[in-house]
């Protein structure tokens, strides 16, 4: 071997080895910050989306045109999650999409469910679960009733402020959809995490309520149509000027039109 391959070799061993203590030395430094055991709150589906821009419909000058100014809402409120014992004293989950044959197995110890993960199929449309204010793109709020009703529904759903693991929560794992004011979801309960509360049900039969904190987001949009109205006032000839006459009237969110405004500029047109 000659003496270029030789010093090749060990300067390779020397990257090698300065590599390997620099792997080694970020895996230890991602351990300490970063904890395998680390837990995420629940949130979803996805990304929040982002409020969009308002725009025009349609996106050229009409006689009527709808301004859309997309807006969003959040509702800090709490979900309770019920679940009631059949006669081999196994649970079931009220308003569960589990399956109708999935129940949970009991802990004789406790007489609670087992650690379970389960489906939850709940109707968001409740006054308890609706935003009051929503904010536009700009982060101006406004009211409720400046949107139209048809265009509110729920989109997604966070509790990262609220949960903790170390308290033994119920814990919101993911949101599987939304559809509608409905949304579906996946939680952990049982097990180390108690119930939020509990009574006899049909003794010796048992019902039970898993509580938790979320953050509900509301998509919704406000819409002003405006409508330009022109009149000349009258028959015109061949070669006549004439003032035309403009008006805009303007409908809001409860979907009456205001009076008209006059909008007249220039001096009018001639017929050719």
């Amino acid at each position: 071997m000659s003496s270029i391959q030789i010093k090749l070799e060990n300067t390779l061993l020397r990257i090698y080895s300065l590599f390997r203590k620099i792997l080694i030395t970020t895996l230890i430094s991602n351990s300490m910050i970063h904890p395998y055991s680390f837990v995420h709150a629940g949130g979803g589906p996805g990304t929040k989306p982002e409020i969009r821009s308002p725009y025009m419909v349609p996106a050229i000058p009409a006689k009527s045109q709808n301004k859309i100014i997309p807006m969003e809402g959040e509702r800090t409120t709490n979900i309770g999650i019920f679940i009631y014992q059949h006669d081999d004293h196994r649970w079931r989950v009220e308003g569960g999409c589990n399956g109708p044959n999935t129940l949970l197995n009991n802990d004789p110890a406790t007489n609670r469910p087992v650690s379970s993960t389960i489906c939850v199929d709940l109707d968001l449309d409740k006054e308890e679960y609706k935003p009051t204010i929503y904010l536009d793109e700009n982060g101006d709020p406004h009211p409720r009733l400046e949107l139209t009703e048809v265009s509110l529904a729920p989109h997604y759903m966070d509790d990262t402020k609220h949960y903790d693991a170390d308290l033994n929560m119920p814990q919101l794992l993911s949101v599987h959809s939304f559809n509608g004011r409905r949304t579906k979801f996946i939680m952990k309960i049982g097990g180390i995490i108690p119930a939020t509360a509990a009574r006899p049900y049909n003794p010796p039969k048992w019902s039970a309520d898993y509580i938790f904190n979320t953050d509900l987001y509301w998509k919704g949009q406000a819409e002003i149509t405006k409508e330009i109205n022109l009149t000349s006032g009258g028959q015109i000839r061949l070669n006549q000027t004439k003032q035309l006459n403009a008006t805009v009237k303007t409908k809001t969110g409860d979907g009456s039109f205001g009076a008209e405004t006059n909008v007249n500029i220039g001096s009018g047109g001639t017929t050719t």
